[in-house]
């Protein structure tokens, strides 16, 4: 009976007031967060041969359109790691600087070959990028910068749920400017001339992402966050609003 049941009973019928938790996962790379659909861009997480060892790697070969945008966007972004940005001020320098890319054996020959040197160009005559020459020869520059933030699940749509979930990623570019801080993201999704609106439907909640782990990192307020089409060759400026460190 009821009464008889007593504490049994209640033990039975307890309900864990934290079972939304149980489901979460512990730490989320942005590979994972691709495939949730919020990162699509095709060379974010991919990675290709880059050091001497690996020079002669067989690199899969391409079947259709979608593996070679996957390896192209790679190669974009190692490319855009790798090169001086302080030696390029005419379009013959974008070019010394691949070569020196490829006789140092910095990346396999036939990923550098998937990157045009005139994209390149075209980015170094961005108004972004004169700023992070800039940046550059400040020594404020940084590339392929690697983070670990914690994000409020219920935030995430993973459950609903205000325990943390450690989200990991690399940020393509950020540097320092007047005391405050820049993000720049570089995507190679294909996309024709005005439709800038689908690269912010995609990414702007990893930029929102990107600018709380820099600020957290470095205690700096973050004023702006860009991506760099290189299909479209211009800026995107992000609207990234946060709480004031």
């Amino acid at each position: 009976t009821e009464g008889e049941c007593g504490d049994f009973c209640s033990m039975l019928d307890y309900q864990y007031p934290h079972v939304a938790d149980i489901t979460l996962h512990a730490k989320m790379s942005v590979s994972e967060l691709k495939h949730q659909g919020q990162f699509e861009d095709d060379g974010e997480s991919d990675f290709l041969p880059t050091i001497p060892e690996f020079k002669n790697a067989d690199l899969p070969r391409f079947h259709g359109t979608e593996n070679a945008g996957t390896y192209r966007g790679t190669a974009y972004h190692r490319v855009m790691e790798l090169i001086d940005f302080t030696t390029i001020h005419e379009k013959k320098d974008v070019y010394r600087e691949l070569d020196r890319i490829r006789k140092a054996e910095m990346m396999d020959t036939r990923a550098l070959n998937l990157v045009w040197g005139e994209k390149i160009w075209n980015f170094f005559q961005s108004d972004i990028a004169k700023r992070m020459q800039v940046a550059d020869m400040q020594g404020s520059l940084r590339k392929e910068s690697q983070f670990v933030i914690g994000i409020p699940a219920s935030l995430m749509d993973e459950a609903d749920s205000e325990e943390p979930v450690l989200i990991q990623g690399i940020i393509d570019v950020w540097f320092e400017e007047d005391g405050e801080l820049v993000i720049v993201d570089y995507k190679t999704d294909s996309i024709g001339e005005g439709e800038e609106q689908v690269l912010l439907d995609r990414y702007r909640i990893q930029m929102i992402y990107y600018a709380q782990a820099l600020q957290q990192i470095t205690r700096k307020k973050v004023k702006e966050a860009v991506i760099y089409s290189l299909a479209l060759q211009k800026e995107v400026k992000v609207e990234v609003v946060l709480e004031a460190v």
